[in-house]
């Protein structure tokens, strides 16, 4: 149960600590600037690595080691079960002790979609705490949104910002 409060407690302080813009930021625009499905804002101290091609996730990293990864899925059942077996596969590859939260519903910046967090240890025995959430952009695509951090990380809250600023074209 103390678990299931700190994960509450994390996806709340996400969703709170995104009201404020950054000082300086970046428009990344998925998965071209000149016909995107989606973009977002990223503070000019986080690390920008490419998607090698449609599909693939992009990552953002921040200077404490806190990073997200974007990318678009189908917007079918095939498509989506996909996506959600390849996380599930990574964080079972990745993490021991694992434990996620029931997902669900959210609206994000008119999207609606549903999340889960969760957290896991490492092989070094480190705590992280993860989160995924899955968007639908339009009838052909979602946003596959995926966030990653060691649970002491101060990053959350300019992740949580990121996350809040996507938006349509």
């Amino acid at each position: 149960m103390r678990l299931v409060s700190s994960l509450c407690a994390f996806a709340l302080s996400m969703t709170v600590a995104a009201g404020s813009a950054f000082a300086e930021s970046t428009t990344i625009a998925y998965p071209t600037a000149d016909d995107p499905s989606f973009m977002i804002k990223a503070p000019g101290d986080w690390e920008f690595e490419a998607a090698e091609e449609e599909g693939d996730y992009f990552s953002l990293t921040g200077p404490t080691g806190a990073t997200l990864y974007f990318r678009t899925v189908e917007a079918s059942e095939d498509g989506l079960q996909d996506a959600i077996k390849e996380t599930i596969d990574y964080v079972n590859d990745n993490y021991s002790k694992v434990d996620v939260d029931d997902p669900t519903e959210e609206t994000l910046n008119g999207m609606e979609g549903f999340s889960a967090v969760g957290t896991g240890e490492d092989e070094a025995g480190d705590q992280y705490v993860f989160a995924f959430g899955w968007y639908i952009l339009d009838d052909e695509e979602l946003v596959e949104i995926w966030y990653e951090a060691a649970a002491d990380d101060e990053g959350a809250k300019d992740a949580a910002k990121i996350i809040k600023s996507i938006s349509k074209p």
